[in-house]
C-alpha cells in the first residue's frame, strides 16, 4: 500500500497560506486544519475509506466557493480514491484539482497523477470494423460509442465485450484490456445457427428402357420418364442427411407388337414415396442412395389409334432403387442443385408379364 505521507506533508504548507484568507474565519481555519490532519493520519494508517469520508465532509462544508481556497483538498481525495480502486472518480477529482490550481506547480502535479491513474487503470482499445458500423464497449463507465473503425483511448482494464451495430449483422468480440497497453480487436458476426431441416422441390425427366419378359411378340423400346417430388431433408450427422419425399411419376414406354403389326406405348401414372440418404462429397458434390414405393394411380395402352385402359393389369404397388450425383449451381438463400439420377424398378409394371423399367434422368432440385 502506498502511503500519503510525502504528498500530504508537502501539501500542508501550501494549504496553510489560504487558511489565513479573509474568506475563512480563524475558528474555521483551525477546525478545517484539524480535520485535514485527521484525514492524513487515517490515510497513513492504511484507512483510505475513512480518510476519504473526512475529506468529503470538509468539501461539503466548504462548498464550491470555499473549496476554491483549498485546491489540494481534491488532490488528497484523488489519492484516497486511487487506493480504493475507483479510478473514474479519482480522475474527476484530479480534473477538479487542475481547474482550481493556482500555479504551474499544482497544474503539473494534476497532470502527473492523471497520467499515473490512467497508466494504472486504463488501456487503449482499437476496434477494427467496417465503415458504417458503430462500436461500443459493454462495461460500466465505458467511453461513448464511436463510428468504425474506432479507437478508445481510455478503457478500464479488464475483460470486456465489444459490439458493433449498424451492419447487416451485429458483430461481437471479447477482449482483455491491459492497463498501460493498446489492444486491437476485430469483432466478428456470430456463426449462423446450424440448420437441421430443409424442404424442397425436385423436378426430373429423362429416358427410360424396359427389360425383362414381356408378352409374346411384343418388342419393348425406349420411353420417357418425368417426376415431381416434394421432399424434406433432415440432418443426421455431419455430411449426412435423410431425405423423405412424396411425388408424382409419369412413364411412357414404347413397344412394337409384331403379331398385330402395330406399335404403341404404355402410359403409367404413379404416386412415389422416396426415401434417400444424401452424403456430402468434396468439391461441393453429393451422392444420394435410396429407393421407395411406387403406387399405381392409372395407366393406359395406346396402339396406333386405339386407346385402352390398363386397369387391373398394372402392378398396384411396386418399389424402386435409385442413385444420384448432385452438384449445386446456386448457393444462397435458395439452394439450387442439378442431379444426374439413375432409377431401376424392382417390380414389374404389368402383372401378367415382367417388364421392368430403368431410367436415366436429369433433375433440378430447389431447396429452401
Amino acid at each position: 500500500m502506498r502511503t500519503m505521507r510525502p504528498v500530504y506533508l508537502w501539501a500542508l504548507p501550501v494549504l496553510a497560506a489560504p487558511l489565513t484568507a479573509p474568506a475563512a474565519a480563524p475558528a474555521d481555519v483551525e477546525r478545517i486544519q484539524a480535520r485535514l490532519d485527521t484525514a492524513g493520519r487515517l490515510f497513513e494508517s492504511n484507512l483510505p475509506a475513512d480518510a476519504l469520508a473526512v475529506l468529503e465532509e470538509v468539501a461539503g462544508e466548504l462548498g464550491a466557493d470555499g473549496e476554491a481556497q483549498f485546491p489540494l483538498l481534491r488532490f488528497m481525495m484523488a489519492r484516497c480514491l486511487v487506493e480504493l480502486d475507483r479510478p473514474e472518480e479519482a480522475l474527476a477529482a484530479l480534473a477538479r484539482f487542475e481547474a482550481l490550481a493556482r500555479d504551474d506547480e499544482e497544474r503539473a502535479l494534476a497532470a502527473e497523477w492523471t497520467a499515473k491513474v490512467r497508466a494504472r487503470a486504463y488501456g487503449a482499445l482499437v476496434v477494427e470494423c467496417p465503415e458504417g458500423g458503430v462500436a461500443r464497449i459493454d462495461a460500466e463507465g465505458a467511453p461513448d460509442p464511436r463510428p468504425c473503425p474506432a479507437t478508445f483511448d481510455a478503457v478500464r482494464a479488464g475483460t470486456h465485450q465489444v459490439q458493433v451495430d449498424g451492419l447487416e449483422a451485429p458483430r461481437t468480440a471479447e477482449v482483455e484490456v491491459v492497463a498501460g497497453e493498446s489492444r486491437t480487436v476485430t469483432p466478428a458476426a456470430p456463426p449462423p445457427t446450424p440448420r437441421w431441416l430443409w424442404g424442397g422441390l425436385a423436378l426430373a425427366g429423362g429416358t427410360g428402357l424396359v427389360g425383362g419378359a414381356v408378352p409374346d411378340g411384343v418388342e419393348p423400346g425406349a420411353g420417357a420418364h418425368a417426376s415431381a417430388e416434394l421432399f424434406g431433408e433432415l440432418a443426421v450427422i455431419d455430411g449426412f442427411r435423410l431425405r423423405l419425399g412424396v411425388g408424382y411419376a409419369y412413364a411412357a414406354l414404347a413397344f412394337d407388337d409384331a403379331a398385330l403389326d402395330a406399335t404403341g406405348q404404355w402410359i403409367r401414372h404413379g404416386l412415389v414415396v422416396p426415401l434417400d440418404v444424401r452424403v456430402a462429397l468434396p468439391w461441393s458434390l453429393a451422392v444420394t442412395v435410396g429407393g421407395g414405393l411406387d403406387v399405381a394411380l392409372a395407366g393406359e395402352e395406346i396402339r396406333d389409334d386405339r386407346d385402352s385402359d390398363l386397369g387391373e393389369r398394372l402392378a398396384p404397388l411396386g418399389g424402386f432403387a435409385r442413385v444420384a450425383l448432385e452438384r449445386p449451381v446456386l448457393e444462397d438463400a435458395i439452394d439450387l442443385r442439378v442431379a444426374l439420377r439413375f432409377q431401376r424398378w424392382l417390380t414389374p409394371l404389368i402383372e401378367e408379364s415382367d417388364p421392368v423399367m430403368q431410367t436415366l434422368d436429369l433433375g433440378l432440385y430447389l431447396v429452401l
